[in-house]
């Protein structure tokens, strides 16, 4: 054969990544020991790399197919007695075909000697059926094995041509001085995704496979297809960032406003919806509750708690149904934000409890934030990201959009600024979430966050402007108990703070019908007057009240809550629960609600369980807010420190009506009650309940003796108020399950979960706590 009369075809084939096309034709375009026609498989490359197949083709005189044809029309092009099929992401050395096709006597097919990196794993099962990365053999004989399947894909094509080799009982040599180098450890590109979906996409390998075991013959070979199947799995989930079968309308929509999240069971309730596995929600949910002992005290610059944060990121990834173990690293994040703080201990912990595998990723993304600056300076092209870096790179641009969500107008971070706002969108767009980029720039485009956004964290909350002083003085007034000088010590103070609400005569009556037969101050701190009450009402009741009862109403003419323009976080009130304690004129003080009240015997009892302790608490009973009708007892929210649905969660839940202290005893952890918990500032009675657990004696009566009231038509009040539920979660409360774990259990309850979900959304307002 003449030099005009090649022997070789070599086809180049596109497998999973296109960035290593560029080494793989240099290489063969440098070895010209051995003339040969060169076929390449555009599988539909990007136009980059489809330029630099044209190019080498043209240089070797060879062509590109198009997209649609598959290795079978490459082998049927070749005109050649041999040819060599080589992976677009291998680099054969030079002098490696001359010394292939010295061996093509000695053996039907023809492979390589492959060299791989140090430390690098061996070869799977799965990759020994795949076929190798290079092969040479006679055209007839590849003919004859590789069958046309333009659905099969290079993978399978790969695959079934390797097993019909083997089957036929195809004679193998190895020619020891071709070597071979793949880049089959690299880092992907961004670019390389699109490839990389349609060549791993888990449902189209089960649909090629159940072909191949279709075809006569292949049925008897069961193993290798299940290799197969189980290594298309695991390198999809390697290197494509979202779940399988995630495109389209659903990736190229903006978050909507009911799909930002900031508790632990609606970021559960959200990946139920978007179809994450079981499996998958409990390890998000194992992770929730790992953030909050990690995050435990840690809060943001505004003074929310980082959890909040936390969670918020890790919502916007759900949305976008991004795999679990990267949601699961960005509820991590933040563990390692300080070295110094948390060092290897942190490190340990989160891959013991989360796997190594989210430990990694929680590094890298602690890495990333550690150089963002300079990152977002160099901006390289998003094509040429490294596609791990973009998995992080998304949970970094969803952590901005949390930033933006939540920062007050005038706080806004430099992260928002167009240029890092336009970098990231590029990159979801190349990952092909588009929808995550349409998100970010139209948070950080706008002035002022979103108010949509801000309505979901304030709900109706506004400031109020102060009170006329002649108005504040009609409401501030004091009442003594018969008999006593106002320095008299009663023997129990019950602390109300109130908006105001009509509710507030019914709470006060509670207290006036008490069996207790001491003295008893009522200290009522009005922190806002819009609840509809008139002032006049009050001071009528309070005209009438038992001999034994004094009362003091407190009005500042403001509020000391933050989230009516005052100082303190605290949601029921801000401060007033702290100072009415401080003020109060007894060594026992308990606590009321203006919307709850007490059934009789209730500060009777109290008295005698706090007897020789530091603090004590009752039981509740769940009531009707609008009829005042008793629902049920409460046996599986407030049922004491370390029990209930929120024993992991928090430590357990007191309801704030349920509490009575010695304040001479426990007087550092009344300040618990004008701080929160929560973006919204709630949480007081959980963190007075576990500020006294930590450090004080307490007693309990074990009645049920308060009615809380809750909103007709919330998610609590349906659970109330159907006794078919009762029993299952008192025992799921015993078990010490939280509200997820209780839901996943039973669907009956998770559907009633997120239908009362849906309908919040819909109405655009909570019916679940008062404004």
């Amino acid at each position: 054969m003449t030099a005009a009369q090649p022997r070789l075809t070599v086809i180049v084939g596109q497998r999973d990544r296109f960035s290593g096309t560029g080494p793989c034709l240099e290489a063969l375009l440098a070895d010209r020991g051995e003339p040969f026609r060169l076929v390449c498989v555009d599988a539909g490359a990007p136009p980059a790399a489809r330029a630099e197949l044209e190019r080498a083709a043209l240089a070797a005189g060879g062509t590109v197919l198009a997209p649609r044809l598959d290795l079978a029309a490459a082998i049927a092009a070749a005109g050649t007695p041999y040819v060599l099929l080589l992976d677009n992401d291998a680099v054969l050395e030079t002098g490696g075909i001359a010394a292939m096709l010295e061996h093509a006597e000695a053996g039907d097919v023809v492979l390589p000697v492959r060299t791989r990196p140090a430390g690098a794993a061996a070869p799977t099962e799965a990759e020994r059926v795949a076929g190798p990365r290079c092969l040479l053999a006679r055209t007839d004989l590849l003919r004859r094995v590789v069958p046309p399947d333009p659905q099969a894909g290079a993978l399978l094509a790969r695959a079934a041509a390797n097993l019909a080799l083997r089957a036929a009982g195809a004679r193998a040599a190895v020619a020891r001085a071709a070597r071979l180098v793949t880049a089959a450890e690299d880092g992907y590109r961004v670019s390389d995704l699109p490839a990389f979906r349609r060549y791993w996409d888990p449902d189209g390998v089960a649909r090629g496979l159940a072909a191949m075991r279709a075809r006569a013959g292949m049925e008897r070979e069961p193993a290798p297809y299940a290799a197969l199947r189980a290594l298309a799995e695991r390198r999809f989930a390697a290197v494509v960032p979202v779940l399988p079968g995630f495109a389209g309308a659903a990736a190229a929509a903006p978050m909507r406003a009911a799909e930002s999240v900031q508790g632990g069971a609606r970021l559960l309730l959200l990946a139920s919806k978007h179809g994450y596995a079981h499996d998958a929600i409990r390890r998000i949910g194992e992770a929730h509750e790992l953030a909050m002992r990690l995050f435990d005290g840690l809060y943001r610059a505004s003074g929310r708690p980082f959890l909040n944060h936390a969670v918020g990121t890790a919502g916007v990834l759900v949305r976008f149904r991004v795999r679990p173990e990267i949601v699961v690293a960005a509820l991590l994040q933040g563990a390692l934000a300080d070295a110094a703080a948390t060092g290897d201990e942190t490190d340990r912990t989160i891959a013991e409890a989360a796997g190594d595998d989210v430990a990694a990723r929680v590094r890298g993304q602690r890495a990333w934030h550690a150089d963002r600056a300079g990152f977002l300076a160099a901006q390289p092209d998003p094509a040429e990201l490294p596609a791990a870096a973009a998995g992080t790179s998304r949970a970094a641009a969803a952590a901005m959009i949390d930033e933006i969500i939540h920062c007050e107008p005038g706080e806004r971070p430099d992260a928002t600024r167009p240029g890092p706002a336009a970098y990231f969108a590029a990159v979801a767009a190349a990952v092909g979430i588009p929808g995550l980029g349409a998100t970010l720039g139209g948070l950080a485009d706008a002035p002022p966050p979103p108010a949509f956004l801000r309505a979901a964290r304030s709900g109706t909350f506004r400031v109020r402007a102060a009170l006329p002083a002649d108005d504040r003085a009609a409401v501030q007034r004091a009442y003594p108990i018969a008999g006593a000088s106002p320095q008299a010590q009663a023997d129990i103070a019950v602390v109300m703070p109130t908006v105001m609400r009509p509710s507030l005569l019914r709470a006060v009556r509670s207290v006036f019908s008490q069996s207790f037969a001491g003295t008893v101050q009522l200290l009522i701190g009005a922190d806002r007057r819009d609840g509809g009450l008139a002032a006049d009402q009050l001071h009528a009741l309070l005209e009438r009240r038992p001999a034994r009862v004094g009362a003091l109403v407190l009005d500042p003419g403001y509020s000391t809550a933050v989230r009516n323009g005052g100082v303190h976080p605290g949601r029921g009130g801000g401060a007033m629960r702290t100072i009415l304690s401080f003020l109060a004129n007894a060594p026992l003080v308990a606590y009321l609600d203006d919307d709850s009240w007490f059934l009789d015997g209730h500060l009777a009892d109290m008295a005698a369980a706090v007897d020789g302790f530091d603090w004590a608490y009752s039981l509740r009973w769940f009531a009707d807010g609008e009829d005042g009708r008793l629902l049920c007892r409460d046996r599986w929210e407030s049922v004491g420190p370390a029990k209930g649905m929120y024993a992991k969660i928090s430590g357990g839940l007191i309801d704030t009506n349920c509490f009575i202290v010695d304040k001479r005893r426990v007087a550092e952890p009344l300040v618990a009650w004008a701080t929160g918990t929560t973006e919204d500032g709630a949480g007081q009675d959980r963190q007075f309940m576990q500020a006294l657990a930590r450090r004080h004696a307490v007693g309990w009566t074990g009645r049920h003796s308060v009615a809380y009231t809750i909103r007709r038509g919330s998610r609590l009040w349906r659970l109330a108020a159907d006794p078919a539920y009762h029993d299952r979660l008192a025992w799921a409360a015993w078990r010490g399950w939280t509200y997820a774990e209780t839901f996943l259990r039973w669907p009956d309850l998770l559907r009633l979960a997120s239908h009362h979900a849906r309908e919040k959304t819909a109405a655009g307002v909570s019916r679940d706590r008062p404004p």
